[in-house]
């Protein structure tokens, strides 16, 4: 798909990438933040206060509107938390993104297929495999949080603080891809710094937890790595990242990433047996219920 300017109408509809100004005011007065130029603005996409994005369907380019809003009440600015206010917007352009007739043609340029037969049946078949992995992944979920929340253990809180801030930091750097970061973020979500940190909080402990858990299962069952277990796991992660010689690709590694890899492939082990151990209980309590 390719985006560009719509040049066959003048008003905004639901999907379309608008480039907007806009400017908050709190009665009168113009509040600190709520000011942007040029800004993009997919509609539908939900990245602004409730409400907003709706009132800009409709919207004829070059004619300023009123958008009234009410800011969330969990709003990170205390001065702003719950209230209603108005935002002067101009929609200064209109883009939608318009798709390649779909052909053999079409088929060719982004495949290595002739036509577009062969070209949907691959799709199809990978559709098949991404859901078997979804559904495979989503029991292993419900496994190690079972797992997690029937382990207590105390974890010191600057333990917790370290992993939550790598968290927060790796978040962080996936929103500036996106051309965001984690302050914008929370504030086009309406929340405020101690909800994120909270979030994070309790997905480190989660993290922490799992590595414990899994770190001590390998001690009581003496898992062993073999050099081809840190092979297949050497294998797997150069495959995932496009490396296709992976004997090359190995000729590269130091010794501290083999000891990465035999760690990575360890961990894959016991989390392999874990899973089995849970199917097998689970197995057995279905039939004794039988």
């Amino acid at each position: 798909s390719s985006i560009a300017e719509v040049e066959d109408r003048t008003s905004v509809v639901e999907g379309d990438i608008t480039i907007i100004d806009f400017e908050g005011f709190d009665g009168d007065v113009a509040f600190p933040g709520g000011k942007g130029d040029n800004y993009e603005l997919a509609i539908g996409s939900n990245t602004f206060i409730p409400g907003f994005e709706e009132q800009i369907i409709g919207a004829v380019v070059g004619t300023e509107i009123d958008v009234n809003v009410s800011f969330p009440e969990e709003y990170h600015e205390a001065s702003l938390a719950g209230k209603p206010v108005l935002f002067k917007v101009t929609v200064n352009a209109i883009k939608e993104k318009r798709y390649p007739t779909l052909d053999d043609e079409f088929a060719k340029d982004v495949s290595e297929f002739d036509t577009l037969e062969e070209y949907k049946a691959d799709v199809k078949a990978k559709l098949v495999e991404q859901a078997e992995k979804k559904a495979k992944s989503e029991t292993e979920d419900k496994i190690f949080n079972a797992l997690v929340e029937g382990t207590d253990i105390e974890i010191p809180q600057p333990i917790i603080d370290e992993e939550a801030d790598a968290l927060m930091h790796n978040f962080d750097m996936e929103l500036q891809h996106q051309g965001l970061n984690l302050q914008r973020y929370t504030e086009m979500m309406g929340m405020n710094q101690e909800t994120v940190k909270e979030e994070f909080s309790k997905m480190a402990i989660k993290n922490i937890k799992m590595r414990l858990i899994i770190e001590e299962i390998g001690k009581i069952e003496k898992i062993d790595v073999s050099e081809e277990d840190r092979d297949k796991e050497i294998e797997a992660i150069a495959t995932q990242y496009g490396e296709t010689d992976i004997a090359k690709f190995k000729e590269t590694l130091g010794e501290e990433q083999m000891k990465y890899f035999e760690d990575s492939a360890k961990r894959r082990k016991i989390r392999e047996l874990i899973v089995a151990q849970a199917k097998v209980r689970a197995g057995n309590d279905v039939s004794n219920e039988e």
